[in-house]
């Protein structure tokens, strides 16, 4: 590990928007909020046997009857979101005994189709492994029994005012399952007859849901489905790629980074993450102890009843990222980590009279199995594609067990003013940013007594091709007696 580690920032977020040089802050960021889209992904398999399958489209139907009853509640005045779905756990205790009762019914509906059953069964004797598209192609089939059923349960509640022609769509999605379960042996005989297995049968799956998506698109563009009714849209048509999707959280913990660059020398990282060289990259020390290296942050680590967050120094490993062609494959349903051993038993690992699945571990995790999955999901939070190799990506994680960081504010740590050990100034920083900069340091300076803080300037250097940087030796003095001599001029 190197003895430096950088971080790219623009001078608004320094300065400005989150004053991240006074506060000494780093923020963890949400997967959502990265450049990469690929960012986290996870290259999910399902294989299993009929207690798994069957847990799992109880635990769908389970969800996407919330999503309806707050799209029944709500109509489009409130944004419906993911947030609002209990995906960790589809039967929380806060539900009222009312609510209950209702969604027991929708779903005792739903599963009395005997058409489910047996699509459940086909695809529970699957001889390859159920990837992304294929399980999207069998919920887009399930969604459309799944809908007017529940809308027929929720009319016959007075939730909500009876749905036009609910039976005609159960009809029509029950003949429509029944030819999807027939085709289940029909993807068993293309994969045996490939040379390339699975592989044939997601490349036809991930062409059936793309024609699928096609005809909502036209479908909203000729009026016939309203897009500005964004809750509907949530509900009718992307509920079952989402929730593939959301399901991911079932297997790790939601996980937040900050990310660090391994050296500054990179122009497109400065383009990108330096605000077109127009921020500064902070150059951190690492700390080492034995094989150990990163950095101690001030952050949330605790709750109190009394006192609510509780603060203190938390040390986080440096991890560095890994570039590959492929992402490491994750068997979900003997994966399924980031919900509790009640809920698992409950909900996955257990049949509804009892009988104990294939992919249950047998009790809780030996200390073996449980460092072999931590190991397992660190190795998903630093893989990303080839593509990024340039970057040189460290990162810090964070993650928690007991401890909600869904708020802002609760991901937010503070870095030791003595773990930064200089400023590089980017090629187009321009000299008011430079200014504000220095002042904020020469303070912290003075409190910290410090006379060994470090400005550099980068430049291009034709003979390597790259961004070096030359120290400001000038500027490394006490900045309070520069200030009033040169600078200030």
């Amino acid at each position: 590990m190197e003895d430096y580690i950088y971080r790219f920032r623009s001078a608004r977020s320094l300065l400005e928007n989150y004053q991240e040089l006074q506060k000494q802050s780093i923020y963890f960021a949400k997967l959502e909020e990265l450049n990469d889209p690929m960012e986290g992904f996870k290259d999910i398999f399902w294989s299993g046997d009929d207690i798994v399958w069957s847990n799992l489209f109880r635990h769908y139907i389970q969800c996407m009857a919330h999503a309806f009853f707050f799209l029944c509640i709500a109509q489009e005045e409130h944004a419906l979101t993911w947030d609002m779905i209990p995906v960790l756990d589809a039967r929380p205790e806060r539900l009222t005994d009312e609510l209950r009762v209702l969604y027991d019914e929708a779903l005792s509906e739903v599963l009395s189709q005997s058409e489910l059953s047996e699509c459940v069964q086909r695809i529970a004797a699957r001889v390859q492994p159920v990837r992304r598209n294929e399980l999207e192609f069998y919920l887009r089939n399930v969604h459309e029994l799944a809908v007017p059923c529940v809308a027929r349960v929720f009319a016959r509640r007075k939730v909500h005012p009876p749905f036009l022609g609910v039976d005609e769509s159960i009809e029509n999605a029950k003949s429509k399952l029944a030819k999807v379960a027939d085709s289940v042996h029909m993807v068993n005989l293309i994969e045996e007859g490939s040379s390339s297995g699975e592989h044939a049968s997601e490349r036809m799956f991930a062409s059936l849901n793309e024609a699928m998506k096609q005809v909502a698109l036209i479908d909203k563009y000729n009026g016939i489905f309203d897009a500005s009714k964004r809750n509907s849209g949530f509900v009718f048509l992307s509920f079952p790629e989402q929730y593939v999707r959301n399901i991911e959280r079932l297997v790790y913990p939601e996980w937040y980074t900050a990310c660090f660059s391994k050296d500054f020398h990179n122009s497109a990282v400065w383009g990108t993450y330096g605000d077109r060289h127009q921020g500064v990259c902070l150059k951190f020390r690492v700390k080492k102890e034995g094989e150990w290296s990163g950095l101690t942050l001030n952050r949330v680590c605790g709750w109190s009843s009394v006192t609510g967050a509780t603060k203190g120094d938390v040390p986080h490993p440096l991890l560095p990222v890994t570039y590959q062609s492929k992402f490491v494959a994750i068997d979900f349903f003997r994966s399924l980590g980031g919900v509790s051993a009640p809920v698992l038993n409950r909900d996955w690992h257990r049949s509804q009279d009892g009988r104990v699945s294939i992919c249950d571990f047998g009790g809780d995790f030996s200390e073996e199995e449980r460092d072999d999955f931590w190991k397992a999901f660190m190795v998903s939070a630093t893989t990303k594609l080839k593509d990024w190799e340039y970057e040189q990506e460290y990162r810090l994680v964070l993650y928690g067990n007991v401890l909600d960081f869904s708020d802002k504010a609760d991901r937010v740590a503070n870095y030791d003013f003595a773990d930064l050990e200089g400023i590089i100034f980017g090629l187009n920083t321009t000299d008011a940013d430079k200014l504000a900069i220095m002042k904020i340091i020469d303070e912290k300076c003075q409190q910290h007594q410090r006379e060994d803080f470090k400005f550099y300037q980068a430049y291009y250097e034709h003979a390597t091709g790259r961004i070096e940087a030359t120290e400001l030796g000038h500027l490394k003095v006490i900045l309070s007696k520069v200030a009033s001599g040169a600078v200030s001029a």
